[in-house]
């Protein structure tokens, strides 16, 4: 699975950043059924192995919106800022 930010905006006010914007998702999955694997014990590999099934692909795309904020908890000298209490939420967009 791939996300892409399309319009992702982090904004800091005082010692908390507040994100909000658009990823979206791609999901591309093989399935094809090998001796042993988990089509093997569906029985889905002897459908194959008869001509009665063949490996196929799900493409699946969407997009969600992100909403949410982390606390800037100081700052950790050499290594940057201390990040905490991150609360993100995920909803549909389309």
């Amino acid at each position: 699975m791939r996300s892409t930010p399309e319009k992702v905006k982090v904004t800091r006010r005082g010692n908390k950043l507040y994100i909000e914007g658009i990823v979206e998702h791609n999901a591309d999955d093989r399935y094809d059924f090998d001796k042993g694997s988990s089509g093997d014990w569906s029985g889905a590999y002897d459908l194959q192995e008869q001509g009665l099934a063949k490996p196929y692909m799900t493409r699946r795309n969407w997009k969600q919106r992100v909403t949410g904020t982390v606390d800037i908890d100081g700052w950790e000298n050499g290594k940057g800022h201390i990040l905490k209490n991150p609360k993100v939420k995920w909803d549909d967009f389309e």
